[in-house]
């Protein structure tokens, strides 16, 4: 990690000109509305995100699966959005927005960690900030899983730059970046993969894959392990996990879901 490198005034300049040129390209997106595909199951029909109390926020993290999928962080990040605007879908796209902004801040700070570049960290964080992969998670409500779990995603590998840095590797940093891991599992399950960045990390920063380190990377491979076997039962209880053989190819392009709200919002 060489972080202190280059002076503070061109870090902040590489970190601005990434957010900029990012809200420059994503900003027409808080004028979207709903779309057909996925918003009324996961939003505008979905009585969990109707209230933020103790209790429903119990009942979402004891639901197995919405859509096939276990994400109750993110169901929860709906839940808020909703008790600040109801279901204005404008409350929904800035909020995507304002997390992709954070991840770009997040990229811009682990790639300068990693190579003590301005200029390669601010070209990756706009790569990251623009690129048309991400455009569907910014600009499509249902897509606030990709956004979220990018958060924590991120600021876990950020944290577990700082540990490998930090003097007798410091236990409360070891524990947060297994919290920040912890919680992009719950806001998607994609983040099984997480683990697999900490040994790509550790092979970058040349540390030998033995011993202490092995030990290190045994509770994220656990937590991986657990978080897998809940994804899959998941699909199976939400039928996400089908035959190819009983979808037709044209069933998709004449299918029409009804997204026109109650008087209620239900």
């Amino acid at each position: 990690m060489r972080a202190n490198r280059e002076p503070l005034n061109r870090k902040a300049a590489g970190l601005c000109a990434s957010i900029l040129m990012t809200l420059v390209v994503m900003w027409p997106t808080l004028g979207n509305g709903w779309t057909n595909w996925d918003d009324q199951f996961y939003v505008l029909h979905n009585p969990l995100i109707r209230d933020i109390s103790i209790d429903r926020i119990k009942t979402i993290f004891l639901t197995l699966q919405v859509q096939g999928i276990y994400h109750p962080l993110t169901l929860v990040s709906y839940a808020l959005d909703y008790a600040l605007s109801g279901l204005e879908p404008a409350t929904y796209h800035a909020t995507n927005l304002i997390l992709h902004i954070l991840n770009v801040g997040l990229v811009f700070w682990f790639i300068y960690l990693l190579v003590g570049s301005t200029h390669i960290a601010t070209v990756t964080a706009i790569l990251f900030g623009i690129h048309p992969m991400h455009l569907e998670s910014v600009a499509w409500i249902s897509a606030r899983k990709d956004v979220l779990y990018a958060l924590f995603f991120i600021s876990g590998l950020i944290v577990y730059l700082y540990y490998l840095q930090s003097y007798k590797r410091k236990l409360g940093l070891y524990l947060l970046c297994f919290l920040m891991f912890l919680l992009s599992l719950l806001s998607k399950g994609m983040a099984v993969t997480f683990p697999l960045l900490l040994l790509c990390i550790d092979f970058l920063l040349k540390r030998r894959l033995k011993g202490v380190v092995i030990w290190e990377e045994v509770p994220f491979l656990l937590l991986s392990a657990g978080f897998g076997i809940i994804a899959i039962i998941a699909e199976q209880v939400g039928a996400a996990l089908v035959a190819l053989n009983q979808y037709n190819y044209g069933e998709g392009c004449n299918s029409h879901i009804d997204v026109r709200l109650c008087p209620d919002g239900h």
